[in-house]
């Protein structure tokens, strides 16, 4: 017995086109094949089910701004390039010494009214940072943007 086991698109018989697995068994007597058995699922759902998680996926990934993930007790669980690049720009050892010293709370807060919370405003030297807090309750996390608005201060100043 031999399996092969491919995934490929096709076109259906209304014209759509689907992802298939086949999955064929080749069954051999004496060296010969004599009987291929086979199955072939529509992986079409599947198929759009993955492209949807690449795409959701690459969207923090490759944010210019700054995107974080809080865990519910407001540690940091996820962090993008951006935000790694602001860190360094600050001169900070890590993300979350740059948090407002409130932020457990305000994690809590936001899961247990499910209500963001935003803009919240640290300083660090001379650079101003703008936060915002939208709570995920269906993952229990809260997703933090945080933007430098140091300039856009200066400017209204003048």
């Amino acid at each position: 017995c031999r399996n092969h086991d491919l995934e490929y698109r096709m076109i259906a018989a209304d014209g759509r086109a689907v992802w298939v697995r086949d999955i064929v068994t080749v069954i051999s007597e004496n060296g010969r094949a004599v009987t291929l058995r086979g199955i072939l699922m529509d992986i079409t759902a599947r198929k759009e089910a993955e492209a949807q998680v690449r795409r959701l996926v690459a969207f923090p990934e490759l944010n210019p701004n700054p995107v974080l993930e809080l865990a519910a007790d407001g540690r940091l669980i996820y962090q993008n390039q951006a935000a790694m690049a602001l860190c360094q720009s600050l001169g900070c050892p890590d993300f979350a010494s740059l948090f407002p010293s409130e932020c457990p709370q305000i994690v809590r807060q936001c899961l247990a009214t499910g209500q963001p919370r935003l803009p919240v405003e640290t300083t660090h030297g001379n650079q101003t940072l703008s936060w915002s807090f939208y709570p995920i309750p269906s993952l229990n996390t809260v997703h933090c943007y945080v933007g430098d608005i140091t300039e856009r201060l200066k400017l209204e100043e003048q």
